[in-house]
């Protein structure tokens, strides 16, 4: 195994963002942060709110081999480098985003020709934050199946996570 094989760069706003998140993100070496070293090979890219912008770019220019975008604005000038983007790629956003609206998301499946779009109801902008569990999960079961090619753990039928509105 190489050593960079199965890293996966967390890029946000803050990294306190990711506390929550990071202990579920089970068997990937997590690196944290705009300042880091950038992997030089198989290597995942997840951007949450501002740091969705410097991940679209990591999977862009510096080969990426995963990409998951949650609540963040397209990266200007690049709508035709990302149709042409050919990774698998996951956009998970809070339904109730006032800042960056559910119409940015669908705007980024329509470009992103392998994207997968997942909406979580009941969270805004700080999705980690809001359903720490709910995005561990999906998190790591996408990395692990579109870009690991690992099988999901169990044998049969569907799986099911739990996805409810928190109370008012």
């Amino acid at each position: 195994m190489a050593s960079d094989e199965r890293k996966v760069v967390l890029l946000s706003h803050h990294d306190s963002v990711w506390k929550t998140v990071v202990p579920l993100l089970s068997g990937l070496d997590v690196l944290l942060g705009s300042g880091i070293r950038i992997p030089e090979s198989n290597f995942a890219v997840v951007g949450h709110a501002s740091g969705g912008r410097k991940a679209q770019q990591l999977a862009l220019d510096s080969g990426a081999k995963a990409l998951v975008l949650m609540n963040c604005e397209i990266l200007p000038g690049r709508e035709h480098d990302l149709q042409a983007l050919s990774i698998p790629t996951f956009i998970l956003w809070g339904e109730d985003d006032i800042v960056t609206t559910v119409e940015v998301a669908y705007r980024f499946n329509e470009l992103i020709k392998h994207s997968i779009l997942a909406l979580v109801p009941g969270c805004g902008r700080d999705l980690p934050e809001q359903a720490p569990d709910v995005v561990g999960s999906l998190i790591t079961d996408f990395l692990r199946s579109q870009w690991l090619g690992i099988a999901h753990g169990h044998s049969t039928g569907p799986v099911h996570v739990e996805l409810r509105r928190p109370d008012s």
